[in-house]
């Protein structure tokens, strides 16, 4: 079971996570999948990006995502570690968008910054990667990461 609950986890890197749908996969209950995932990020092996609403409501019925906290990590759980990523593929792209967000979450917390982060999603699927939300000023900042070497405005969605 948790050889592969971590392969799962790799391969759910960085998209919203239904706990229901890989638990009924793995034929185990959803709050397994839950206590898996808590562990995770109580182990410091994976961070935990919820979706953002300004409906608490809505913001709490959205499927978190979960990034791995090396890319390194995430290529040796996916069986991708002598593989390496190419410019323009998909995988690439995923393990761009992991580096980025690793290194904003572990540079709000050596600053202090005090950011909560948070990604968007409408209903149609157009998304934004990377919201960072300050609470008690009301910043917020949304960040589509890119991985191309010249990015397109046609590009962003």
């Amino acid at each position: 079971m948790e050889k592969h609950s971590a392969i799962i986890a790799g391969q759910m890197n960085g998209k919203p996570v239904n706990y229901s749908g890989i638990g009924r996969d793995a034929l185990v209950s959803t709050k397994t999948i839950q206590e898996y995932y808590s562990i995770l990020v109580d182990m410091m092996v994976s961070v935990r990006i919820n979706g953002w609403s300004q409906s608490v409501r809505k913001q709490m019925r959205s499927a978190p995502k979960y990034y791995f906290f090396d890319c390194g990590v995430l290529n040796a759980i996916r069986g991708e570690i002598d593989i390496q990523p190419r410019p323009g593929t998909y995988r690439y792209g995923m393990l761009f968008e992991t580096c980025i967000i690793q290194e904003c979450v572990r540079l709000n917390d050596y600053f202090e910054s005090g950011y909560e982060f948070f990604y968007w999603q409408t209903n149609s699927g157009v998304e934004v990667d990377f919201i960072a939300v300050k609470k008690n000023i009301s910043e917020v900042h949304a960040v589509e990461i890119k991985s191309e070497t010249k990015p397109r405005m046609d590009s962003l969605h």
